[in-house]
């Protein structure tokens, strides 16, 4: 792990295509996944985490949303509500795409167990699907994802 601006440490996450990715351990430790490592030793020294089958356009989407989500909540009642409303919204945007994107980043969330992303991602799915009927859900999931 290196040191970052403010001391605090630094872990260097590589994507599946090989874009290495420096992130704050507090943001990094959002992912279950590497709050494991982190807790058994297996990220330190500068060792590149390798983050298999996770794209950098999924892990950079990954990482944005923890590094917003580990902000913590305001103390002051004042400022809660407009700390939740931006949250709602960081979200909402994050979420804004077309489903090859979301089944990208779900399958991201999942791999790095960031369960708040991948109930959002899965919730976003569900809605753009809810009104299709099946084979519409077809054509959308073979035509612009071919995971399936």
């Amino acid at each position: 792990m290196a040191a970052g601006v403010n001391g605090e440490k630094r872990l260097l996450l590589k994507s599946s295509d090989g874009e290495i990715f420096k992130v704050d351990e507090t943001i990094a430790m959002q992912s279950k996944m590497i709050r494991d490592m982190i807790e058994k030793g297996c990220a330190s020294n500068g060792v590149v985490i390798p983050i298999q089958d996770v794209d950098a356009a999924a892990l950079s989407k990954v990482l944005c949303y923890c590094n917003k989500h580990a902000k913590p909540a305001p103390t002051n009642a004042a400022e809660t509500e407009p700390f939740i409303q931006d949250l709602k919204n960081f979200d909402q945007d994050l979420v804004n795409a077309n489903c090859a994107t979301l089944l990208d980043l779900i399958f991201a969330a999942h791999y790095m167990d960031v369960r708040g992303l991948m109930d959002l991602a899965c919730q976003a799915v569900a809605e753009a699907i809810e009104e299709q009927c099946s084979e519409e859900v077809r054509r959308t999931f073979y035509s612009e994802n071919q995971k399936f």
